[in-house]
This record gives C-alpha cells, sequence and structure tokens, in this order.
C-alpha cells in the first residue's frame, strides 16, 4: 500500500487539520491519512467480505521485531510477552481467532506489491463494500477510532523496549 496523499503534497506537514482526514480511493482501497500533532497515521479501508470492511494501520517494521520475538516462545515466555506487550499480545491472540471486531494482528497481502504484510485490523460489519462513501458513517468512524487508539498504544508499547526479554 503506498501513501498517495503524503506524497501528492510537499514534504512536512500539509493541510490537514489535527484529527481530519483527507482521502483516496484506489482500486482496491481507500487511503486515509490523519494529522496528529506534529506527525500523520495512514490507514487504509479494505473490502473484507461480504459487507465487511477492513480498517487497517501497515506498521511493517515497528511491530516486525515483536512478531520475530515471539515465534517459537514457550508458553512462559508468552506469558511473560503478555505483561509486558498487553496490547501486541490481545491484538496477536484475537488475530489467531480471527476476532477482528476487537481489533487484532494480522496478515495481509499488500493489493499493490503482493507482499505479505502485518496489519493491525478493525473490522467494520452491514456496509455496501462497493460504494466507500458508506464506510465512514457514525459506526465507520468509531471504528476507525478504536483502530487509531489501538495503533497508538501498540506503538506506545513498541517504543519503551526494542527487544522481549525471554
Amino acid at each position: 500500500m503506498r501513501f498517495f496523499i503524503q506524497e501528492s503534497r510537499d514534504p512536512g506537514l500539509h493541510d490537514l487539520t489535527d484529527g481530519a482526514f483527507g482521502m483516496r480511493a484506489t482500486d482496491d482501497y481507500v487511503e486515509l491519512e490523519m494529522r496528529l500533532d506534529d506527525s500523520c497515521l495512514v490507514m487504509y479501508a479494505v473490502p473484507y467480505g461480504p459487507r465487511q470492511v477492513a480498517f487497517v494501520a501497515n506498521l511493517d517494521d515497528e511491530i516486525d521485531v515483536l512478531l520475530d520475538d515471539v515465534s517459537g516462545a514457550t508458553e512462559e515466555q508468552g506469558r511473560r510477552l503478555a505483561a509486558e506487550y498487553p496490547t501486541f499480545a490481545r491484538l496477536l491472540f484475537n488475530g489467531e481467532q480471527d476476532d477482528l471486531a476487537s481489533g487484532a494482528l494480522l496478515p495481509m497481502t499488500d493489493p499493490d506489491t503482493r507482499e505479505e504484510t502485518v496489519v493491525v485490523a478493525v473490522l467494520l460489519e452491514g456496509v455496501d463494500t462497493g460504494f466507500p462513501e458508506t464506510w465512514f458513517d457514525a459506526a465507520g468512524m468509531e471504528r476507525l477510532q478504536l483502530l487509531t487508539e489501538l495503533t497508538a498504544t501498540l506503538l506506545d508499547e513498541n517504543h519503551e523496549r526494542t527487544t522481549i526479554t525471554l
């Protein structure tokens, strides 16, 4: 997935006000960019199933270290991981249970590069996937708010420590 909005503007801050969204639709997804203080959060809305849209944030390198550390972890190491990184552990567990309603980490094929990536995802149900303008009603905005909060918390947890002491 590419950052169309940011690339179409001058480098650095642009004319989005704090909390406002910029949007750009592609054939496969809608890109959303939200200004947060002195940075931007880029998220995507991707048709996920019949009458379902997944709002996703692709954190790439931000969670790769955590994913590498957790692969092959013992049960005891998993408990320590959950204690140190509760949001990461909860999202990982939700992804294994296919529970996107509460937010989950899940593998996804990038529609642009066809490469596998892991995203934070939140599900919006009961929408017409052919009409993206219906995805951003009150229910859609609540889902985006949840994705924003989960992503921010996950990033905070990750920035506190770069490797897990297992």
